[in-house]
């Protein structure tokens, strides 16, 4: 039997990177241009790895801190990051934000996988300088940086059988399917007596929408069963071979 996997992916946006500072009045603009190659509804985090993180205080702390966020729909994205003021010397505080000549760090969050990853960037100005602009041609994908998956109890099934197709069929049949979350599969078919014809374990996948095609040539007109179990959900439904 051989097996041919297509992968189709669903959008479940997520707000990942969320903007915790306000804006101080300085600022850098960062410019991501429609040639860059990623896929719409990816997140896109700005990042100093060594800001200014404390707020309306003097007593001064250094770490990263998220600058800019935005969304990637596959136009022109404006992201302006924020700077750090420092009037302590003048009775005033400081505010968070990125420091004058620190490196720009770029980190991008897939709402298909719920994983962030580090990227590395082509583009004018790499370090944040306000006033300026950096303008970014190409953004890479480097390393996983974290893993994000979603509360797997607020899903009651990770799995669900949207289409088989065509039914009857003969000798190829497609599978629709959904997973919600990351999970090991294991793929079985099933005569209509329930005796074991094939299992596929853990075939290649991803979450959100799937499609897997089957070549049924070995089989015999009648009706069978097709499942799909994960560590704590399964579904089964029939198809019907007519040669």
């Amino acid at each position: 039997m051989y097996i041919y996997l297509a992968l189709f992916f669903s959008f479940l946006f997520t707000q990942y990177y969320e903007l915790g500072i306000t804006q101080t009045g300085q600022s850098h603009l960062i410019v991501i241009q429609e040639s860059v190659n990623l896929s719409s509804g990816v997140e896109i985090g700005v990042f100093d790895h060594q800001a200014i993180i404390n707020d309306e205080s003097c007593e001064t702390e250094y770490g990263e801190l998220l600058v800019a966020n935005g969304v990637w729909d596959g136009i022109q994205l404006n992201l302006v990051a924020i700077g750090a003021i420092d009037f302590c010397d003048i009775g005033g505080e400081q505010r968070s934000g990125y420091i004058e000549n620190n490196e720009i760090k770029i980190r991008i969050y897939n709402p298909i996988d719920f994983t962030e990853y580090t990227t590395s960037f082509d583009g004018l100005e790499s370090n944040f300088v306000s006033g300026y602009v950096t303008a970014i041609t190409e953004i890479s994908v480097d390393d996983i940086y974290s893993y994000n998956f979603i509360d797997k109890q607020d899903i009651p099934n990770n799995i669900s059988i949207n289409k088989i197709y065509p039914n009857p069929a003969n000798p190829l049949i497609n599978i629709d399917y959904e997973l919600f979350y990351k999970e090991s599969l294991i793929i079985s078919i099933y005569s209509i007596s329930g005796e074991p014809l094939q299992i596929i374990r853990n075939p290649i996948t991803n979450v959100g929408l799937n499609t897997i095609k089957l070549n049924l040539s070995d089989y015999s007109s009648g009706i069978y069963l097709f499942k799909m179990k994960s560590k704590n959900n399964s579904v089964m439904k029939k198809f019907i071979i007519l040669k």
